[in-house]
């Protein structure tokens, strides 16, 4: 008996087509051989779902009638293997696909379907949740997330496909190997300068981040440093992908001691701003130190999203690398003032 790509038995994962539900958020599973479960037989279906609803329920935005779509995925077990099989799904279809060449923040499909005028963009992500998890998440034209009308339909459009051996696919793609660098340079523009008094706060703020086991922490050093910050550190344990996510039990830094590492990292650096990224950097936690009036040593605090929000007055969105660029930016003119992000949030 032969077995897929996530050793799951292809006899057997053929011959069963469960029910898959799909939400606004698009569908998020165990990783498993199950039909229930995320594997490249369930993508598949998922996949031809979509391009069936696409079809039926929106035009292509290419004059020559074709449909373009942008395919990532992060780092954890599978994902590769399942964003390959998403992207054959879809050029099977007749679409024009581009798979970004690396495990990639979910950011960066956004920013290509917005920037690039696509049809839509498919991440496998398990964002935030335990390292069990994974899932499939769509963007619309324009970056825009799927309606909960639309998701019915698509719900609907997968219940009409058959087992995924029976779905034609195609490798007709292509590989982008420069689409994390592009968004990087596109974040960097709300906060991009030349002038001498903005630069210099910059390089001397001290930051820590933790991309907490995932892809966001190229895309985030790279931001800073492309925008002055060049006292930039990580947590060491947390800084490249691992799947396992050893050092937490969920990877999700709104969770209460996810950053105690981050936390403690800082404290021992004597930064001015500590950073979170969930592993597929859609949330950001940002922090800084607290001083006491007694003159006791400085501790450090995260920020709610809520007061995050409030300090850099913008929606934060899903994009934490985009927010943790510009509460550098923030911090850095707070610490020319002499006050932190903490402060500024307080009122002091």
């Amino acid at each position: 008996m032969t077995t897929d790509s996530l050793g799951a038995p292809e006899t057997a994962a053929r011959d069963v087509v469960a029910p898959l539900g799909f939400g606004p958020a698009g569908w998020r599973a165990p990783i498993g051989p199950g039909p229930d479960e995320m594997n490249v037989q369930t993508v598949t279906r998922i996949t031809a779902g979509v391009a069936r609803w696409m079809r039926q329920a929106t035009a292509p935005r290419r004059r020559d009638g074709r449909f373009a779509v942008a395919v990532g995925h992060d780092a954890r077990y599978g994902s590769q293997p399942m964003a390959r099989t998403v992207a054959e799904t879809f050029a099977g279809a007749g679409f024009e696909v581009t798979l970004v060449a690396e495990p990639a923040p979910t950011a960066v499909v956004e920013y290509l379907v917005r920037s690039r005028g696509l049809d839509a963009g498919v991440q496998i992500t398990g964002s935030h949740c335990a390292a069990t998890m994974s899932g499939y998440r769509l963007f619309c034209a324009g970056g825009s997330p799927v309606s909960e009308a639309a998701a019915e339909a698509i719900e609907r459009a997968i219940s009409a496909q058959p087992a995924a051996f029976l779905l034609p696919r195609s490798e007709a793609k292509s590989l982008d190997f420069g689409a994390i660098s592009a968004y990087v340079h596109f974040i960097s523009g709300p906060v991009a300068t030349g002038e001498q008094r903005v630069v210099h706060p910059r390089r001397t703020l001290r930051v820590v981040y933790t991309p907490l086991h995932g892809v966001g922490g190229s895309a985030l050093e790279d931001a800073l440093r492309a925008n002055g910050f060049g006292d930039v550190h990580s947590v060491p344990c947390q800084r490249w992908p691992d799947p396992e996510f050893p050092t937490v039990d969920v990877p999700d830094p709104l969770q209460p001691g996810v950053t105690d590492e981050l936390i403690r990292h800082g404290e021992k650096l004597g930064a001015d701003l500590v950073v979170a990224l969930s592993p597929d950097a859609d949330r950001c936690v940002v922090g800084s130190p607290i001083c006491f009036e007694d003159a006791t040593p400085a501790r450090f605090t995260t920020l709610s999203l809520e007061d995050t929000a409030a300090v850099l007055e913008r929606d934060l969105g899903e994009d934490g690398v985009a927010t943790a660029v510009l509460a550098a930016a923030r911090a850095a003119v707070l610490k020319q003032q002499g006050r932190t992000l903490w402060e500024e949030a307080n009122g002091r």
